[in-house]
């Protein structure tokens, strides 16, 4: 699978693979199929899934996971399938595993330290009130 470099705007291939721990699932990137040690990784149980429009980098079969560890932080990562096939295994491998949409205001509070917390509750009550958020990013079905 592809992966989107930050800095430079390029796409990279990389090497994916899903691992459960308990609660825990973490989707781990590596530069090489035989490589131990992982490039990075995706912490899913804060991660949400997103679908994204090819127009967007002109690109066929993308989508993004957003990780919210807090409310006031977001990573994202874009990613693209080979093919129509690819992206179908792998949403849905990852969609079961990411944030479901309807607690996601929740969960980005209650998944916070607790200092982190007490500071999120305003941003989370500020997110709650603007019902378009969600329009942007469309969840995949």
């Amino acid at each position: 699978m592809l992966k989107k470099k930050e800095k430079l705007g390029k796409w990279k291939q990389l090497y994916f693979v899903l691992k459960q721990d308990g609660a825990d699932t973490h989707l781990y990137f590596y530069d090489h199929p035989k490589r131990t040690k992982p490039k990075g990784l995706i912490d899913l149980s804060c991660a949400f899934l997103y679908s994204v429009h090819e127009s967007f980098f002109d690109k066929r079969f993308c989508f993004q996971l957003v990780e919210r560890a807090l409310p006031c932080l977001a990573t994202v990562t874009y990613l693209g399938a080979e093919d129509a096939g690819d992206l179908e295994d792998w949403l849905s491998a990852l969609k079961p595993l990411c944030v479901p949409q309807m607690v996601r205001l929740y969960f980005c509070c209650s998944r916070s330290p607790p200092a982190a917390r007490e500071y999120g509750k305003v941003g989370c009550q500020k997110l709650a009130q603007v019902p378009v958020l969600t329009a942007y990013f469309p969840m995949l079905a």
